[in-house]
């Protein structure tokens, strides 16, 4: 009788209390699936317009002028690597050193071989700009855009560039006229103007040849090595060079055959293609 009575009544509290506890649950576990669905249903919604990645083919014009400026930009990086290395590759040099069989390094000085003055060959710094360095990028820039073959969709008509360079305290610009006609369907688009800036202190590189090939035009069989140690020596001294000053460089001279010098100039503070940007040049000097 006692087994009846419990089991035909009111429930005991304990099971009301698990009632609650599940409806809670169901609750909770309805209001997480439906957050879900929702978080869903935005993530398929969201906007798609995200810029494409550059190594996808060319397809309309902003792409097609975002090559061409790229390529400049590449370009004059070579060109300075080049001149740098080899002195520019445009033969601008008839006296060169024939360092390996790889490549040659103009020769800066030459003495006379008797008490005259030696021969100074290195180039102005309007040389530099305009007969070596834009002409090494009106020669090479179409190799690097390499008649925009991978263009879709658009037809691309270019005509030979045109480049002035200037080097400054701080760095080497350039500005290109390089004329291109984007064409698609009925509609043509004219792309003309390009620009390239590369940080780099080469105008106090020159100033330091400079330096040198006058040092040697007066004493022909001396290397300067004070001079070469002050100039590096302030690296040391100087946390924050003023930029185009005469100072905070590495400078090395190796002797080489036929009596001559081969100088490198070290800037560690440019770095051109992640390495510091250096040049050299030879100067065949006069032995006692």
């Amino acid at each position: 009788m006692i087994l009846s009575t419990r089991i035909g009544g009111k429930p005991p509290l304990f099971k009301r209390g698990q009632m609650v506890f599940f409806m809670l649950a169901a609750v909770i576990a309805l209001l997480v699936l439906l957050y879900g669905l929702w978080t869903l249903t935005l993530h398929k919604t969201e906007p798609t317009t995200k810029a494409v990645p550059s190594q996808q083919a060319l397809g309309d014009v902003q792409a097609v002028a975002s090559f061409a400026e790229y390529c400049v930009q590449e370009t004059l990086t070579d060109a300075l690597i080049n001149f740098g290395l080899v002195g520019g590759k445009v033969g601008y040099f008839t006296q060169v050193f024939p360092y390996d069989d790889k490549y040659v390094i103009p020769y800066y000085f030459i003495t006379n071989g008797d008490l005259s003055p030696g021969r100074d060959l290195s180039p102005s710094k309007a040389d530099v700009e305009q007969k070596i360095l834009a002409k090494y990028v009106d020669a090479n820039l179409q190799r690097c855009t390499d008649g925009f073959k991978n263009v879709k969709g658009l037809t691309v008509q270019e005509l030979p560039p045109s480049s002035t360079v200037s080097i400054a305290a701080k760095d080497v610009s350039m500005k290109t006229r390089y004329p291109l006609t984007v064409m698609q369907g009925d509609k043509s688009t004219t792309l003309e103007e390009f620009s390239a800036k590369i940080p780099s202190r080469l105008s106090s590189m020159l100033d330091i040849s400079k330096n040198l090939i006058r040092k040697a035009q007066e004493h022909e069989d001396i290397v300067y090595w004070d001079y070469l140690t002050d100039v590096t020596n302030m690296c040391e001294v100087i946390a924050d060079p003023t930029p185009g000053a005469d100072r905070c460089f590495n400078i090395t001279a190796h002797a080489e055959t036929d009596n001559t010098i081969i100088y490198r100039i070290v800037d560690p503070q440019s770095k051109v293609h992640f390495e510091p940007y250096f040049f050299q040049f030879a100067a065949k000097v006069r032995v006692k």
